[in-house]
């Protein structure tokens, strides 16, 4: 699905991923990735949601996978900042 974001909703989606971050970092519970950055869903597609917390638990041996541009992981959050002018069948399919 094609994103249509502006500022505000980058702006939005870059400042929940910043408050995942502020509670994940102090107790190391895993990492948070933006939306740059793609994870392997289902049956091998490719999604990038605005904001992504991936617990250590989800990576084998609990560390970065090596050599992986997208990695196929179970996320434990995943964050999708909507904008008004998403159409109506691109939010079901997101």
């Amino acid at each position: 699905v094609e994103k249509a974001m502006g500022d505000r909703e980058s702006l939005l989606g870059i400042y929940i991923a910043r408050l995942i971050g502020n509670h994940v970092e102090p107790d190391d519970l895993g990492v948070v990735i933006g939306a740059d950055g793609y994870i392997r869903v289902g049956d091998g597609q490719l999604r990038a949601p605005d904001a992504t917390f991936i617990p250590w638990s989800s990576f084998p041996g609990g560390e970065l996978p090596e050599g992986e541009s997208y990695w196929s992981v179970a996320p434990g959050l995943i964050v999708e900042v909507l904008s008004p002018s998403t159409e109506r069948i691109d939010r079901g399919e997101k």
